[in-house]
């Protein structure tokens, strides 16, 4: 049987997924997190940028973007899934070595508002495309990263017509043709990360799952082995697949959400250096030492990760969400990381320069024995070395946010805040989190977007 055919064959069981307690509390809370950091990239130029693009191409529809702009769902979902990722503080699925939600989340809002949906049939849709997410990641990752693709719109394209097709209603055959539509709209390279293009990944991973659903509920065809064959995605992409850990996986019904898990950001910043920043944050806590007493610090990591953090010393704050000096000096010099540390247009602090230039990054394939290119653990480790002739160290291949090392309610709680504070009253915020918290239960969708006008 071909790819999309076991893929829309399986959107009814992922579906019924929100029906299992475990399952739904931990989408609904993933849900609600990237919906927060959505709201915290509302008045970026990045953003702004693409709303006054969406308002001169894509008005007239039902659907919500942030900072209150009723545009086509298409164009409402580009805009609302760029803004949910610009400051890189969305969840993190290790299987598909990206980013899930942001794919998939603004995708089934912009529709959910379009088609009058409830909050449960939002959050059963959102459901599918996370866990299409998970089967094509173990399909295709981590070769399709190491390859450079950027799997978020790579995988997130498809994820979000699979989605978006469970909104809609489509049929098997329907469904089937959205998958082979999206097939041919995946794209994204690694090379923009750094830049305003790597959110735009997400808006248009989105904006083509809508669209491509939208085609396939009008007949518009595609080819039922667009994955298949020596001219199909994964040949194009990846040279070969794992198709094996595919079916098994499928065969199982595994669930993302459980197993392995998705990880919540603690941080805004690639996630490919969190566990160097949380072995950072654990020796600094130790207080054996003060910043002036560095004399270098060296930071072992996979192949992977010398990947994707590709500037050795940031120009700009936004390069410094892909540089590991960036993260670990601010980290020295602060004690910690927050979402003004990586905002503004320059690194014109000459103490964070000279800290970047302490920090030293090197591949380590032994940190993980066997692991090669890449490991779901992403494991780090971080060597201090002081005037006086110490070294401190520390391994860490669970840093906070993960599933063995999950934030608590206490510290989502006050991500969210914080990240709606950028743009709704306190109050209204409340009111959001209240609402995002029994989304399942919502009559309608619109009982959450309208505080968004």
């Amino acid at each position: 049987m071909e790819i999309s055919r076991h893929l829309a064959r399986a959107i009814p069981d992922f579906f019924r997924e929100a029906e299992n307690e475990e399952i739904r509390s931990k989408a609904r809370m993933f849900f609600g997190d990237c919906f927060a950091v959505m709201l915290a990239g509302a008045g970026e130029e990045t953003v702004k940028k693409l709303v006054r693009y969406a308002q001169r191409y894509g008005t007239g529809g039902k659907s919500t973007a942030v900072g209150g702009t009723r545009l086509d769902a298409a164009y409402a979902a580009m805009v609302n899934g760029a803004s949910a990722h610009v400051h890189d503080f969305d969840d993190v699925c290790t299987t598909m070595v990206g980013h899930p939600s942001v794919a998939v989340m603004p995708a089934v809002l912009a529709l959910g508002e379009e088609h009058g949906a409830s909050g449960r049939d939002v959050l059963g849709s959102y459901i599918v495309g996370v866990e299409i997410c998970g089967l094509l990641g173990k399909l295709l990752c981590p070769e399709l990263n190491r390859r450079g693709w950027h799997s978020t719109q790579m995988i997130g394209v498809i994820a979000a017509a699979a989605a978006s097709a469970c909104m809609m209603g489509l049929d098997e055959e329907e469904t089937v043709n959205a998958l082979g539509i999206a097939a041919s709209e995946a794209s994204g390279i690694k090379s923009n990360y750094g830049t305003m293009t790597k959110p735009l990944h997400a808006g248009r991973a989105c904006a083509k799952g809508i669209m491509a659903a939208r085609l396939a509920a009008d007949g518009f065809t595609a080819s039922p082995e667009a994955f298949e064959g020596s001219a199909g995605f994964i040949s194009a992409s990846v040279g070969s697949a794992n198709r094996e850990r595919f079916l098994s996986s499928l065969e199982r019904r595994d669930s993302e959400f459980l197993d392995p898990g998705l990880t919540m950001k603690p941080w805004p910043c690639c996630k490919g250096m969190h566990n160097a920043i949380w072995a950072m944050m654990l020796l600094i806590k130790s207080g054996a030492f003060e910043p002036k007493e560095i004399e270098r610090i060296d930071c072992r990591v996979l192949p992977f990760a010398k990947d994707i953090l590709i500037y050795s010393i940031a120009e700009t704050p936004l390069q410094g969400k892909f540089s590991m000096s960036y993260a670990i000096a601010k980290t020295v010099l602060n004690g910690k990381l927050s979402m003004r540390d990586f905002e503004g247009d320059t690194v014109d602090d000459p103490q964070l320069t000279e800290m970047m230039k302490k920090v030293r990054m090197t591949v380590d394939e032994n940190l993980v024995p066997g692991a090669g290119y890449y490991h779901p653990s992403e494991a780090e480790q971080v060597d201090v070395f002081l005037k006086d002739g110490q070294v401190l160290s520390r391994f860490c291949d669970q840093a906070k946010g993960t599933p063995e090392n999950p934030m608590t309610d206490s510290e989502r709680y006050e991500k969210m805040t914080d990240c709606m504070s950028k743009a709704v009253a306190p109050e209204k915020a409340e009111k959001l989190i209240g609402l995002l918290e029994r989304l399942e239960t919502l009559s309608s969708i619109t009982e959450l977007t309208e505080l968004l006008l």
